[in-house]
C-alpha cells in the first residue's frame, strides 16, 4: 500500500506547489517552488505526521519512506522520530544532494 502525502509536524491539508515544467521541485512552499518558475500548479495535499504514518502503517509491515524535502529536513525528522525509534530498520540510504 502506498501514501502519497506530505510530512509536517501537524496532520491536515495544506497545498501543493507545483512549478510548471519543475515536478521535483514541488513544496508546500510555494516561495520555494516559485525559485523555479513562475507558473505554479496549486492542489491539495493531506500533511501526515510521524504518529498517523505509524497508525497507518502495521508494527510488522515492511516500510519505505522517500523524503525529498527541500529544506524542511529538521521539522521532517522531528515529526518521524516516534514512528522512527518504534521500528527496527534493516538499513538507511541517504542520498546527498548534488551541486
Amino acid at each position: 500500500m502506498a501514501f502519497n502525502c506530505g510530512v509536517g509536524r501537524d496532520v491536515g491539508f495544506s497545498t501543493f506547489f507545483e512549478p510548471d515544467g519543475h515536478l521535483t521541485n514541488g513544496s508546500l512552499d510555494g516561495a520555494f517552488a516559485r525559485q523555479f518558475s513562475p507558473a505554479l500548479k496549486a492542489a491539495p495535499v493531506l500533511v501526515a505526521n510521524g504518529g498517523l504514518i505509524e497508525n497507518l502503517i502495521g508494527a510488522e509491515d515492511p516500510v519505505l519512506l522517500k523524503l525529498d524535502v527541500e529544506a524542511a529536513e529538521a521539522e521532517v525528522l522531528r515529526s518521524l522520530e516516534g514512528f522512527i525509534r518504534s521500528r527496527q530498520w534493516s538499513g538507511c540510504c541517504l542520498v546527498p544532494k548534488r551541486s
